[in-house]
């Protein structure tokens, strides 16, 4: 992970360093603070050190954000018990460590209390970006309707005497096996459009059916093809994947996720182009201008090269730079974002089939209708339909449903990204996430704009494929915590 202290001044940069430095566990304890915290919480080792560090990343930003700050359930549990610490937190922490107060100021309940955290916790997100240059891990500071809604009722339980049983998680992903049922429920219903069995050929013949008759039933063969494939899309596009933990991605990850190879390849022209290692020419060329082993990102090096075999033309870069594309893909498949090629074919081709299915017995029935000089524009309304409804399943789909999520997720964490400037120093990942668009509104850097936008429009599709709880509800020191600087 990159180091934040760049984007820090000297009093942060020694502040951050003495949070880092102290040392909530303590040598001479048979049941240190840290296990103290999984045990109360049901964690993990590795989990609860996970939290402690950003439990100490939340420390800073309420020192040094310059506004109010609200943790998230997780780090208000570690505060929590480091208040409890009282030696510790108010003789050490606070005057040496800190040196200043930090006072813990629970909610007083009701709607505005509600509206204030929730602005505040909001607030902490967009500044732990800044200070720390990557969005927080999901699984420790969730998104704002999870803080203020989910998390809100963690109540606790003895063990002896409850047995605690957990929910299962449908509102995002459904059991692997049922892959299986889909493929299963596929073939069935291929079984019984092209099997001619005794049952079935008692049954009247649709293609002899009058007018109305037939468009009865293809509409609710249509309707019943489209949730199937729908379903079946669904399915295949699951992958097992730790749902509960946010993927620690990278610059050119992100890019990746979200615009496939052409989209990494783009930012990391941009980034190139703010670190001055390249420039944009009048003619539409990109000149290497500095020492290409001074480039530490992996993927930055391999673009400048391709730049220089290229002669710096902005199309044959595009075509020529893989930007490492197979190692990126490689991980965000092993992280669940991404689709295989087999599973990724299975998704494409189960459920088009069916859509092919219907388009026939549409357009069988219209050539019999035509030959009979019987109306047919309902009918082809009814196909035209079926098209537009089917067609996204002829597209292979890239990311799964994990990846969907997660990029809906970034979605909503990046929107202030749209806005930003050739001073800012997110620029790059705004342009690996929202593509050249980003660049705009900024004159310098009209010429990488102009540049990459037709670029862009060539190649779109690529290889990539808050609110809270009831205002009126008392959320208590864990529901709604907030702290500053008394």
């Amino acid at each position: 992970m990159d180091s934040p202290l760049g984007t820090m001044n000297f009093q942060q940069i020694e502040l951050y360093k003495r949070i880092q430095a102290f040392a909530l566990d303590r040598p001479d304890s048979q049941l240190s603070f840290s296990q103290r915290l999984a045990k109360d919480n049901g964690w993990s080792l590795g989990y609860t050190q996970r939290a402690i560090e950003e439990y100490k990343k939340f420390i800073f930003l309420a020192v040094a954000a310059g506004h109010p700050v609200t943790p998230s359930d997780q780090i208000d549990q570690v505060w929590h018990l480091h208040l409890t610490y009282t030696r510790l937190y108010w003789q050490e922490f606070c005057p040496k460590i800190l040196q200043t107060t930090l006072h813990h100021e629970p909610t007083r309940g009701g709607s505005s209390e509600q509206l204030k955290f929730g602005s505040w916790y909001s607030k902490t997100l967009e500044s732990y970006e800044q200070f720390f240059g990557h969005i927080p891990p999901i699984d420790i500071w969730p998104k704002p309707k999870d803080r203020f809604g989910r998390d809100l009722h963690f109540i606790r339980i003895n063990t002896q005497q409850s047995w605690v049983l957990s929910k299962p998680n449908l509102t995002i992903f459904l059991k692997p096996q049922l892959r299986k049922i889909g493929i299963f429920t596929f073939l069935v219903f291929l079984s019984l459009m092209i099997t001619s069995c005794q049952i079935i050929s008692q049954i009247p013949n649709p293609i002899n059916f009058t007018g109305s008759e037939f468009l009865t039933f293809y509409i609710f063969l249509v309707v019943m093809g489209i949730a199937l494939a729908a379903w079946l899309r669904f399915s295949l596009c699951l992958v097992s994947a730790n749902i509960n933990q946010q993927p620690d991605l990278n610059t050119y990850e992100i890019a990746f996720l979200a615009g496939g190879n052409h989209r990494l390849i783009m930012a990391a022209i941009a980034s190139l182009v703010k670190q001055g290692y390249v420039e944009v020419l009048k003619e539409g060329k990109l000149v290497v201008t500095g020492k290409i082993d001074a480039i530490a990102d992996p993927v930055e090096k391999a673009v400048a090269q391709d730049i220089l075999v290229t002669d710096g033309a902005i199309e044959q870069v595009f075509q020529k730079s893989t930007g490492m594309k197979d190692s990126i893909r490689s991980r965000l498949e092993q992280l669940g974002l991404f689709l295989s090629d087999a599973q990724a074919f299975k998704a494409q081709i189960y459920p088009s089939l069916i859509v092919v299915i219907l388009l026939g017995i549409g357009l069988y029935k219209m050539a019999v209708g035509i030959s009979r000089d019987k109306p047919v524009g309902l009918l082809l309304i009814c196909i035209f339909g079926l098209l537009v409804l089917g067609a996204r399943f002829f597209v292979k789909p890239q990311r799964s449903r994990y990846g969907e999520i997660i990029f809906d997720d970034l979605t909503n964490r990046l929107q202030h990204l749209k806005t930003a400037n050739s001073s800012d120093s997110e620029l790059v990942l705004a342009v690996a996430f929202f593509g050249a668009t980003v660049l705009m509104a900024d004159m310098a850097l009209a010429d990488l704009y102009q540049m990459l936008t037709p670029t862009a429009v060539a190649s779109s599709g690529g290889d990539g494929g808050s609110g809270g709880s009831d205002g009126d509800s008392d959320g208590g020191c864990g529901g709604c915590a907030g702290c500053g600087c008394m």
